[in-house]
């Protein structure tokens, strides 16, 4: 059976919690592993040296025939919706992560607004959701309380190094969002090396102002960064959750500032008028806000039908280091690829703005 907890507090055995469900609903069927081969690159970009993993999965070849169905029919994508759909019966078919759900892949209910769920497909284990008990729209950030829950839930979490757990979320139709209703992610990256992106938090000057900026990592594409407080873990959870949304507040300032700064700099530059689509990463150290231009990078040849080679479906797990495909001719292609992973995910981002996304020097993040 679930566990119901009241908001403010988390199940003290959460670890333990976890993992028993994760295996039950293994047995039951009810949730599936994918095992995969994890491949280590190690690229340069610039003047940096960047390490990145690629997953190869061969369970993904069926996900990628579906979607090639789809759109050989021309089906448009549909809009992210901002309610959910028709309800029937008191439960809506159409949305996994409302009530009621399945036992077998509910860890606890927390309080009266959230749930922790097991991912149903997961390619890492104990691959875990936090979802909102009410629909909220993936489409729109997530809400203060949901992100102060995230990092609490990332806090309680024993690891041999805090390093290797991530948070994220897909923000908007061109994310990699799978799912419409609000839902965080928890995966715990100790085989692929950790959040390897995190190894540029080191080029950020330490001025004594750094906790209180917005910084630019040294990337190809525009990577927003703010630290968190040191002593975060220990305070109170209101304060914990208003600075969460602070912080938020300001990447996302920093993403629309240079915005902004784009259309200022080219005049005739297309900037969509719909919803911003980014990718949201967060660590023990940090929160990061990725802007994004497309959810997929082709990376099979013009006129090249092929099923070992298809287009690259990134969400914000890429971002931090981790690329999943489905081939190992996708692998090579990765391996080989100009500019390397750093220059594919340049293309499914934004482009860095002068003066407000990119350090003088190109070197160390620049300050917002």
């Amino acid at each position: 059976m679930s566990s119901t907890t009241p908001a403010n507090d988390l199940p003290a055995n959460l670890a333990s919690l976890l993992r028993s469900r994760y295996e039950s609903a293994l047995a039951s069927g009810s949730a599936f592993f994918y095992p995969s081969e994890v491949h280590n690159l190690e690229q340069s970009a610039g003047n940096i040296t960047l390490n990145w993993t690629v997953r190869r999965c061969e369970a993904l070849r069926q996900k990628a025939e579906e979607k090639r169905r789809k759109a050989e029919q021309g089906g448009e994508r549909e809009p992210m919706p901002t309610k959910p759909a028709q309800q029937e019966g008191g439960q809506n078919p159409n949305d996994v992560f409302s009530p009621p759900y399945d036992q077998h892949l509910l860890i606890a209910e927390l309080g009266d607004h959230h749930t922790l769920l097991l991912n149903k497909f997961a390619l890492i284990p104990e691959h875990f959701l936090l979802v909102t008990r009410a629909f909220r729209s993936q489409a729109l950030p997530p809400q203060p309380e949901t992100l102060a829950l995230s990092y609490r839930i990332l806090a309680s979490l024993p690891s041999e190094d805090p390093a290797q757990r991530l948070c994220f979320f897909n923000c908007g139709p061109d994310s990699g969002a799978s799912q419409p209703h609000c839902h965080m992610q928890f995966v715990d990256l100790k085989e692929g090396g950790g959040v390897l992106i995190e190894g540029l938090l080191d080029r950020i000057e330490r001025d004594g102002k750094e906790m209180e900026t917005v910084h630019a990592l040294p990337l190809p594409y525009q990577h927003f960064v703010h630290l968190l407080p040191s002593n975060l873990k220990s305070l109170p959870p209101t304060e914990v959750e208003a600075k969460m949304g602070m912080i938020l507040m300001k990447l996302l300032d920093a993403m629309f500032s240079a915005r902004s700064a784009a259309m200022e700099q080219d005049p005739e530059a297309t900037i969509p008028q719909s919803r911003p689509s980014w990718n949201l990463l967060l660590t023990h150290r940090a929160m990061h806000l990725i802007p994004r231009s497309q959810e997929d990078f082709p990376l099979e040849k013009e006129n090249e039908p092929s099923e070992e080679v298809g287009p690259l479906s990134l969400n914000a797990l890429c971002f931090a280091g981790h690329l999943v495909t489905k081939s190992n001719e996708e692998v090579e292609r990765i391996r080989k690829r100009e500019g390397g992973v750093a220059m594919i995910l340049a293309e499914v981002g934004r482009k860095p703005v002068g003066d407000v996304t990119v350090a003088a020097t190109g070197t160390e993040g620049g300050d917002q």
